[in-house]
Order: C-alpha cells, then sequence, then structure tokens
C-alpha cells in the first residue's frame, strides 16, 4: 500500500505536458532575451552625466537636429538618445546619420520605426565599430520623418541637457540654422570591439570591480557560466524527462 502510495505521489508531482509547454515558452523568451542582450553588447561613454538643467528639443517633421561629438574609445558602434513621447505611426521614422566632423559625409545610418518596441530608457542608433575611433570627431545627425499632418505636441523629443559641464557643447537645429551654445543633446555613444568574446571578457572585468578578490575575474566567469549551464541542463530535463507509466 504504502508503495503504491508513494508511486502516486511521485507520479503527481511529475510536470504535466501544459506545464513543460509553459516552461519550455519561458526558456525560450530567456533564451532570446539574452541573444539579443549578447549581440547588442556595447559599453556607454561615462564622460555623459546629465545632472544638470534638462530642457526639451522638439523634432518637427523633416526638420533635422545635429550635434558634434569626440569619440573617447576605439570601436564607436552605437548612439543612444534619450527621446520622449516617441509613439510613431505606421510609416513614420526616427532616422540617425553618423556623419564626419563637417556633417557633411554620411558614414552610417540607423532608424527607429512605429515596428520597434518603445525604449525603456535609450533609443539606440547602432552601426558596425568603427577601429579607430578614438579622438576622432563625428556628427549626430537626426531626423524624424513623417507623411502625417501631426501636432507639433504629438510629435517626439529629445531631452536636452545644461550645465556647467556642458558649456563647450553645441547642438543646431539645421534648417533653422539654429546654434544652442552651452546645451547638448541628451545622447551617449557606446563602444564595441565588434567581437562577442572580447566584449564579454570586458563584461565581466566590469562586474569585477566591485567584487572580492576570490570572486573577480575568471572565477566570476565560472560562476557565470556554471550557473547558465546548470540552469539550461534542469530546464531541458525537465521539458524533455519521460513521465513514469501509471501504477497500476
Amino acid at each position: 500500500i504504502m508503495q503504491k502510495i508513494n508511486l502516486k505521489l511521485f507520479h503527481r508531482a511529475r510536470p504535466t505536458t501544459s506545464q513543460k509547454m509553459l516552461l519550455g515558452g519561458l526558456f525560450i523568451g530567456v533564451w532570446c532575451i539574452g541573444i539579443s542582450f549578447v549581440s547588442n553588447l556595447a559599453f556607454p561613454d561615462s564622460h555623459y552625466n546629465f545632472l544638470g538643467k534638462k530642457d526639451q528639443q522638439r523634432l518637427a517633421i523633416d526638420k533635422p537636429i545635429s550635434q558634434q561629438f569626440v569619440a573617447q574609445e576605439n570601436g564607436l558602434s552605437e548612439v543612444k538618445f534619450h527621446i520622449g513621447n516617441i509613439n510613431l505611426w505606421p510609416g513614420e521614422a526616427i532616422r540617425f546619420e553618423l556623419r564626419d566632423a563637417t556633417c557633411e559625409k554620411t558614414l552610417a545610418t540607423d532608424s527607429w520605426t512605429a515596428l520597434q518596441a518603445k525604449p525603456l530608457i535609450y533609443t539606440r542608433f547602432s552601426f558596425p565599430p568603427i577601429p579607430d575611433s578614438k579622438d576622432q570627431t563625428y556628427c549626430a545627425y537626426i531626423t524624424y520623418t513623417s507623411s502625417y499632418n501631426r501636432k507639433s505636441s504629438d510629435a517626439p523629443h529629445i531631452n536636452t541637457g545644461t550645465g556647467e559641464q556642458f558649456k563647450d557643447r553645441t547642438y543646431t537645429e539645421v534648417l533653422k540654422n539654429k546654434v544652442h551654445i552651452g546645451e547638448t543633446l541628451q545622447m551617449r555613444p557606446a563602444y564595441s570591439s565588434g567581437h562577442f568574446l572580447s566584449d564579454f571578457w570586458r563584461l565581466v572585468e566590469r562586474m569585477s570591480q566591485y567584487k572580492p578578490d576570490f570572486i573577480k575575474g575568471a572565477p566570476l566567469l565560472v560562476l557565470m557560466v556554471s550557473v547558465f549551464v546548470g540552469s539550461l541542463g534542469l530546464c531541458l530535463w525537465i521539458i524533455f524527462a519521460k513521465e513514469k507509466g501509471s501504477p497500476e
């Protein structure tokens, strides 16, 4: 009798097919998030801290905004902007161009469209890493395109910053030729080597900064890999484990 009770309890403890499907869907979702994270791994420029007075620059249709900046590292691969009210309609886009120091020659482009999920903080514009970007001047060029006659209050805007730390920075409303001196768009360049292993190791080193010595660098990497592989193995074992036959 006790053996039959134990078999029943063990059988009921096994996950059902629906539970396995739910776990499989969760596993696939986490896996996709992880792949997206590592494939877009870039390290933001720490020289941009927006702690002063803040304002907003409205993006008018087909009226670009530009700002020059100096890359602090090699491997410039992304420029992020703090864009608000980014409720794009089908056919609308915010087009980004990375241009040379004169703002004339386009070096790379990217766009944000209505099909993309609304960003939590920064809107990211990515492009292939530029290996020799350190100390080079670039021009960030942003244009809002739309075929609709939307109210200006409905249009997206870029947050801006002013303060002592931005006294040498400017941004320009291009068609108006209006230069905002001592102000900056809330933007943040980011850098990547273009090689996953190199960028992942840099991430590990950053995570190691405030850890005890015994868990810095390689030990931290081993711990992270062990947790990931262990979780992966457990999920796969639960999903593909065969159910025991019903007790007689």
